[in-house]
């Protein structure tokens, strides 16, 4: 008998009926439709200096960002927000995040 790495030889190279090793058959696995989800993350300074984030899920496709620029300016210009660390006051980082999954296992 052959050891593994001899066996996986054979089978990668084709030798597999004429030395006996019969290569392994990978199950067809049918993949689900890939779902992509977006979330807009906005990050201001409050003022103590800490970071807050603001996550939202789903923003408009056809989001621009002068209107996260615009919306950003707004929270911090009217208080409509604050935090432990007192009122917003600094816009920090936006960052636009797409996460795509496939759900492997069906039932």
């Amino acid at each position: 008998m052959r050891n593994t790495k001899e066996r996986r030889k054979a089978t990668a190279t084709g030798t597999d009926r004429q030395n006996g090793v019969v290569p392994a058959r990978t199950p067809e696995i049918e993949l689900a439709e890939a779902v992509t989800t977006k979330t807009l993350r906005l990050v201001f300074r409050n003022q103590e200096g800490r970071n807050v984030t603001i996550t939202l899920n789903d923003p408009k496709e056809d989001i621009t960002q002068g209107e996260i620029h615009a919306a950003m300016d707004l929270i911090i210009a009217s208080n409509a927000l604050t935090s432990n660390g007192g009122d917003l006051v600094e816009k920090r980082d936006i960052k636009l995040i797409s996460n795509t999954s496939e759900d492997l296992l069906e039932q």
